[in-house]
């Protein structure tokens, strides 16, 4: 049987998401098995809130360049699948609120099987909002002040998600801030 990867595919969004899945499990655990400064840039360090969005950053970033390499022949704008796959990457980032979710409102899981699952599954469906959106911002036309703002913001998630891997923030991204309790 012939398969051949198709950018077009009705299956192309659910397995990019199994893939970007893939990767986030890989990036969570890998400073943990490989604890390094380089692999510290890119991996979780911690189970806080801000490496699981550095984590997704990361992970979509290295999935575009993958998707890149794979799909090159098909990607008819180089460009407008560049623009799109940053503006991606910042927003990914932010997914992981999601996470937090269930936690909000029923209170932590203790049985650490269904806390995996729970992990898994959320890390999975947050991905679809992102990958649907991509295939729309896929098709603008991108004016040079749109993506100047895209860089910016591509910039200042590198700069923040590496300063941040060594040195925290005083406060936390929940805390209400002393004085305005």
């Amino acid at each position: 049987m012939n398969v051949k990867l198709n950018i077009e595919s009705k299956y192309y969004i659910p397995g990019k998401a199994i893939v970007y899945l893939l990767l986030f499990s890989l990036l969570h655990y890998l400073y943990e098995w490989i604890p390094n400064i380089v692999i510290a840039l890119f991996s979780g360090t911690s189970e806080s809130i801000y490496q699981h969005m550095k984590i997704g950053f990361y992970v979509y970033l290295l999935l575009s360049l993958i998707e890149f390499i794979v799909f090159r022949n098909q990607i008819e704008d180089r460009q407008k699948f560049l623009f799109s796959r940053l503006l991606s990457a910042f927003l990914v980032s932010y997914m992981s609120m999601f996470f937090y979710l269930i936690g909000s409102m029923f209170g932590h899981i203790t049985l650490v099987f269904l806390e995996v699952i729970y992990s898994i599954s959320i890390c999975f469906i947050s991905i679809f909002p992102v990958l649907i959106l991509e295939r729309w911002y896929e098709k603008f036309d991108y004016n040079t002040n749109v993506k100047l703002i895209i860089i910016i913001l591509i910039i200042i998630s590198i700069i923040e998600f590496t300063v941040f891997t060594f040195k925290l923030p005083w406060h936390d991204i929940f805390a209400i801030p002393p004085g305005y309790e």
